[in-house]
């Protein structure tokens, strides 16, 4: 049994979706108002540019991955410069559950993994999951690629009495 399990997951302590959405039209309706205001085709331009530029810089900060791992008796989650970690003692229960998340009329299946400590506090990181990856990772006798359900596997190892297994997504929902 090895000590130590490090995955990449495209989990995100923010929701750049949002951050486009809400940022795109601040800045589309400011330089839009302005360019009606002065009759200035160039400001108008400049909003559909400014439109593009927030739209990719979203699209660019989604794609970046971030770091799961348990070692020195902790779960670390590292992400860019953002950093946390949970000690095993602390933690009172691990579960893990399939939701969709939507985004207009697009939806990507996510798995998330649940994580309760003594303190009340609730934890959930996720990532993308499609269906062929979800019906592998049930078989037990094949090594898992998923990375969220190894590393709950790891923790049920550590913490039997304290894993939960599957959650229904009802129950998720109120996490996220």
């Amino acid at each position: 049994m090895t000590d130590r399990i490090k995955v990449k997951i495209n989990h995100h302590p923010v929701s750049y979706r949002c951050i486009e959405l809400f940022g795109g039209i601040f800045v589309c309706f400011l330089l839009m108002f302005a360019a009606g205001a002065s009759h200035s085709i160039g400001l108008m331009i400049a909003s559909y540019i400014s439109l593009f530029a927030i739209f990719g810089l979203g699209e660019f900060f989604s794609a970046i991955n971030g770091y799961l791992s348990v070692y020195d008796e902790a779960i670390h989650f590292r992400y860019i410069k953002y950093e946390s970690s949970i000690p095993l003692s602390n933690i009172t229960e691990i579960s893990y559950g399939v939701y969709t998340e939507y985004a207009g009329r697009m939806s990507t299946k996510r798995i998330s993994l649940n994580i309760k400590t003594v303190d009340g506090a609730e934890h959930s990181f996720n990532d993308k999951i499609n269906e062929e990856e979800l019906a592998s990772s049930l078989d037990t006798n094949s090594k898992c690629n998923v990375p969220i359900i190894r590393i709950y596997r790891f923790l049920a190892e550590r913490l039997p009495d304290k894993a939960k297994g599957y959650v229904k997504p009802e129950s998720i929902g109120d996490m996220l």
